[in-house]
């Protein structure tokens, strides 16, 4: 089971919710942590200072740096509850410079603050998501023969 949420992830009892999947038989919890966040929102913060150019990554002090806290202290959280954590945190960002969109792609990776856009929701998936969905998958099948 893949869980994410917009936020709150530092606040969420998740030893609660693991406790209560596992008992419904679920076997494998995948945490998605919290996107990097911008204030007011990524599209205001390239039209505001970044138009026109064509970086992948940004640096921009509108990257709300608390969701680095969060990020961290949910790792432990998760981690504690026997969920595994997937950090975008740690994926998307270096330092204080964020992913905001795809080599060569004008399209941003989020469309708000709390929603990926359709090429950044493939992204996250393709990159982030399925192979920890296939690396804990190959496990499982190893572990049954």
């Amino acid at each position: 089971m893949v869980i994410a949420q917009k936020d709150g992830h530092d606040k969420t009892d998740w030893k609660q919710i693991a406790a209560r999947l596992k008992g419904f038989g679920v076997k494998h919890i995948v945490l998605i942590g919290p996107m990097p966040s911008w204030s007011p929102s990524l599209p205001s913060v390239i039209v505001n200072r970044h138009w026109g150019l064509s970086e992948s990554h940004i640096r921009d002090p509108a990257l709300d740096q608390s969701v680095m806290r969060v990020d961290q202290t949910t790792r432990v959280l998760a981690v504690s509850a026997g969920i595994q954590f997937v950090s975008l945190i740690d994926k998307l960002c270096i330092a204080d410079a964020c992913r905001v969109r795809l080599e060569n792609s004008r399209s941003l990776l989020q469309i708000d603050s709390g929603h990926l856009s359709a090429e950044g929701s493939l992204y996250v998936v393709r990159n982030y998501v399925l192979p920890q969905l296939v690396n804990e998958s190959s496990k499982q099948r190893g572990a049954e023969l």
